[in-house]
């Protein structure tokens, strides 16, 4: 795992450094900050067992790296960090994790030609329906290692009133630890969009197809053309009209390439504190909706979201790197079992809202997530969220409380229920110097499968240098 994520970390670097005298290295700004991590770390059920448990004292020992570099043609940030976790007794499970998120944007050529750069690296659970910790303490069988890397040139070019172009190619590859097979994907897309200057009636011409090769299996396919119409009311409101051909894909698992016609129709409204857009129309799997809210206050903000869109685990990862991979970014890191290839239709509606008091920030998360398997005809769901209150007592000291659930109906009808409660005191002693200690209580509790309770205290001390 480590020389697999390092690969990836040596890869990007090796295209910044290409490109620093390009970007007219002289004038960029760099900012280099390392960190160390010391934490001590106590649990009473380390195998994450209901009964007979096992408690375990573990330490943690954690580096990092944040890299933060901008020119006027290139932009780069590497956030990298290497967990080491011993355990007093279990010397078995001692590991070293690491984790990468890394991308890079270059202007070859001014105003035309560019270049992006993402890399990802982190562990994720393989089936989420058998016993498996949510992070790296607990270790298991039920995590793989998980790298997701895009390189993609595009070229753009300003039409003036016909519009700007924007033709795009996109190499991603991820790439497992596990027996998972990796997958490479393949992306084209052409935009040309007239812009709201030249009147009260602009277009989005556009087209995407993204072809995903796994090592072992099936190829998969998705791609859409289609034309995009606004036209402006007012300063504030303005009429929202899309048409074109997507894949029909098909209860048999087969693919008819752009042999469905889609269509929607719907308003957008915005002003300083608010933007609104709803959309209803219909597409390969019947009706079709698409809803958007943000409200941003003095001191209270909101992003009220509902997306429909077909996909599969491996898109889902490449799309957590900038949206250069599929026209509409579906933002999920909860992810089905790794173990199936199947391609879902994903019906996702989430809330993220914060308050910004005098001596608090509250956030409040809720999400509600359906997968429809197309050729299964079978579905997952999953609904949960989380609340967090940060109280500070003073310039020093804060009171950290969280809580967590989620809902999980898998596809053969088992439901597990998880829990999550934490709270924690963050001590400043200084500008560079923190010191962390924290409660937490999870439970995980299965209609059919393994049921558990685990509690866990760490103290944790971080310094920048």
């Amino acid at each position: 795992m480590l020389s697999g994520g390092c690969r990836r970390c040596a890869v990007l670097l090796v295209v910044v450094g290409v490109a620093l005298p390009t970007a007219d290295a002289v004038a960029g700004v760099l900012k280099l900050t390392p960190s160390l991590t010391l934490g001590e770390i106590y649990t009473d059920n380390l195998l994450l067992v209901p009964s007979n448990k096992t408690d375990a004292f573990v330490t943690e020992i954690e580096p990092g790296l944040n890299l933060d570099y901008e020119a006027p043609r290139l932009r780069g940030k590497i956030d990298y960090h290497l967990q080491g976790l011993v355990y007093a007794g279990h010397s078995d499970m001692n590991h070293v994790y690491n984790q990468l998120d890394a991308n890079a944007t270059i202007e070859l050529l001014e105003d035309t030609l560019f270049m992006d750069g993402t890399t990802i690296y982190d562990h994720q659970v393989i089936n989420p329906e058998k016993v498996g910790g949510r992070e790296n303490l607990f270790g298991g069988n039920n995590r793989t290692g998980i790298s997701a890397t895009t390189l993609s040139p595009y070229l753009m070019h300003d039409f003036g009133a016909f519009g700007i172009a924007t033709l795009r190619y996109a190499y991603g590859r991820d790439i497992y630890t596990s027996d998972i097979p990796n997958v490479t994907s393949n992306t084209l897309s052409f935009d040309l969009a007239r812009q709201p200057t030249y009147g009260n009636l602009t277009y989005n011409l556009h087209y995407l197809h993204q072809r995903l090769n796994p090592d072992q299996g099936r190829d998969l396919s998705f791609e859409q053309a289609g034309l995009g119409l606004q036209y402006y009311l007012s300063a504030h409101t303005s009429l929202l009209a899309n048409v074109g051909k997507e894949n029909d894909f098909k209860p048999n698992g087969t693919i008819d390439r752009l042999g469905s016609n889609y269509w929607n129709v719907g308003v957008r409204w915005a002003s300083i504190q608010n933007e609104f857009k709803i959309l209803y129309g219909h597409r390969f799997f019947g009706k079709s909706y698409e809803f958007d809210w943000h409200h941003e206050g003095p001191d209270y903000h909101t992003d009220l979201q509902y997306r429909e869109e077909p996909t599969d685990y491996n898109r889902l990862l490449l799309s957590r790197t900038p949206s250069t991979l599929i026209e509409t970014q579906l933002p999920t890191d909860i992810l089905p079992s790794l173990r199936n290839r199947e391609i879902f239709l994903l019906k996702r509606a989430s809330l993220v809202a914060g308050w910004d008091l005098a001596n608090s920030k509250i956030q409040l998360n809720l999400y509600d997530e359906r997968r429809n398997y197309i050729r299964l005809d079978q579905r997952d769901r999953v609904e949960g969220g989380r609340l967090l209150w940060n109280f500070a007592i003073d310039r020093a000291n804060s009171i950290v409380p969280s809580y967590g659930y989620q809902r999980y109906r898998f596809r053969d009808g088992d439901i597990n229920y998880y829990y999550r409660s934490q709270i924690s005191w963050q001590h400043a002693i200084n500008a560079s110097l923190d010191f962390d200690v924290a409660l937490r209580n999870e439970r995980r509790n299965a209609t059919r499968g393994v049921s558990y309770r685990v509690n866990i205290v760490m103290f944790e001390v971080t310094k920048l240098f």
